[in-house]
C-alpha cells in the first residue's frame, strides 16, 4: 500500500464485511473488530516488538464504533516502555505490599452525603516519585492475565474493611468492587465469594460486585446467570455503563441490577443532542424500573449540578471527594 489512506480504507472494509456476515441460516452475529497496525521500517526488529506496537495502536481504537484503525506512532514508545517496567515488577506489588488498597467515596445528591464507596487502588513502586493509578496498570492486567490477581485483591481487601469497621463499631457503607467480567465463566465464582465474605463476617449485602458492559452478547448468558445467583446471595449488582457495548435494553433484560453507574461522556454538559437524548431515556426507564443512577468521574460542582438536574441519584468524582484510605472514609463519615 502506497499511503496509510489507502491500507486504512482497506481494512474498513474488511471489518464492515466481517461484521455484516451471516450464516446459512442468515443467523447474524455482533461483533466489534478494530486493527492495530505498525508500519515495519526495521526488518530485524524482533517480532515480538513489531506486534507490541501494532498492540499498542489497537488499543487506541478497541471498543470503539467510531474509529477502527489505528497506526502506530513513534512517541508512544513510552507507553510500551510502561507496559514492560509494569509486567517486570507485578509479582512485587502484594508480595511486598506496593498495592494500597483505597476507597472513592459516592455521594448521595439529595442530601451531600457519603451513601457507599468504590474499591480502589493505587501501586506505589519504590523510587518512583508518583504511584500508578488503576487507569495506569489495569490495562497492563486484563491483557496479560495478572486482573484475576488484582481482583482478589480488591475484593479482599474490601472484605477486610468491612470486618475492621465492624469491629471498631464504625458504621458500614456498602462498597462497590469492580471485577472483571471473564470470572463469571467459572461456574463457582459466586460461591468463592460467599466463602470470602464468610470468612471475615461480612454480610453480602455491604458488598456490590460491578460489572463493566461488554461487547460480548454471547457473554450474556454467563452474566445473567452469575447476576441472578449474586442477588440471590445477597450481593448487590450494578454495571458501568459507557455506551461501548451492549444496549441497555439487553442489560434490563438480562442483569437483575440495582444500578448503572454512567460514564461521563453520556451525561456531559457538554453532550451532543444524541448523548443527551440517551441520558434522558435512561433517567426515565431507571426510574420506571426502580433502579439508581449514578454518574462517574464528576470533576465539578457545574457538572453536580447538571447531573442533579437530569435525575440521577448519586456520584463519585474529584468534585465529589478524593480518594481515601478506609480509616479516612471512617473518620468522615462519622463526623457526618
Amino acid at each position: 500500500y502506497k499511503s496509510e489512506g489507502e491500507l486504512k480504507n482497506r481494512l474498513e472494509l474488511i471489518g464492515e464485511q466481517i461484521t455484516s456476515f451471516q450464516t446459512e441460516t442468515r443467523q447474524a452475529y455482533t461483533l466489534l473488530i478494530s486493527f492495530g497496525v505498525y508500519p515495519v521500517e526495521d526488518r530485524t526488529m524482533p517480532l515480538r516488538d513489531m506486534y507490541n506496537r501494532a498492540a499498542v495502536a489497537k488499543s487506541r481504537v478497541k471498543g470503539r464504533y467510531d474509529e477502527i484503525v489505528s497506526f502506530y506512532r513513534p512517541d508512544w514508545q513510552k507507553t510500551l516502555e510502561e507496559e514492560d517496567f509494569m509486567e517486570r515488577h507485578m509479582q512485587q506489588a502484594f508480595k511486598k505490599g506496593q498495592m494500597h488498597f483505597l476507597l472513592e467515596p459516592i455521594v448521595g445528591l439529595a442530601d451531600g452525603k457519603t451513601s457507599a464507596a468504590i474499591a480502589r487502588a493505587e501501586w506505589h513502586i519504590p523510587d518512583r516519585k508518583e504511584p500508578l493509578k488503576m487507569e495506569q496498570f489495569l490495562p497492563v492486567f486484563r491483557k496479560n492475565g495478572f486482573i484475576f490477581q488484582f481482583d482478589r485483591f480488591l475484593f479482599e481487601s474490601a472484605c477486610q474493611t468491612l470486618a475492621g469497621w465492624q469491629k471498631a463499631g464504625t458504621p458500614l457503607l456498602p462498597l462497590v468492587v469492580n471485577l472483571s467480567n471473564e470470572l463469571f465463566y467459572d461456574a463457582h465464582f459466586v460461591q468463592r465469594l460467599e466463602q470470602k465474605a464468610a470468612l471475615y463476617g461480612v454480610e453480602p449485602r455491604w458488598l456490590v460486585v460491578e460489572l463493566t458492559e461488554t461487547s460480548q452478547t454471547d457473554f450474556l448468558p454467563q452474566l445473567e446467570r452469575a447476576g441472578q445467583e449474586l442477588r440471590k446471595a445477597g450481593f448487590g449488582l450494578t454495571v458501568r455503563y459507557a455506551w461501548k457495548g451492549v444496549t441497555l435494553a439487553n442489560i434490563f433484560q438480562h442483569l437483575p441490577v440495582e444500578g448503572i453507574k454512567v460514564a461521563s461522556g453520556i451525561w456531559s454538559p457538554q453532550a451532543d443532542e444524541k448523548q443527551r437524548a440517551m441520558a434522558q431515556a435512561m433517567v426515565a426507564i431507571c426510574r420506571q424500573l426502580n433502579i439508581f443512577l449514578a454518574a462517574d468521574d464528576v470533576k465539578t460542582p457545574e457538572e453536580q449540578a447538571h447531573i442533579k438536574q437530569l435525575g440521577f441519584q448519586y456520584a463519585a468524582g474529584a468534585a465529589e471527594a478524593p480518594l481515601q484510605t478506609p480509616d479516612e472514609l471512617a473518620k468522615h463519615v462519622a463526623q457526618s
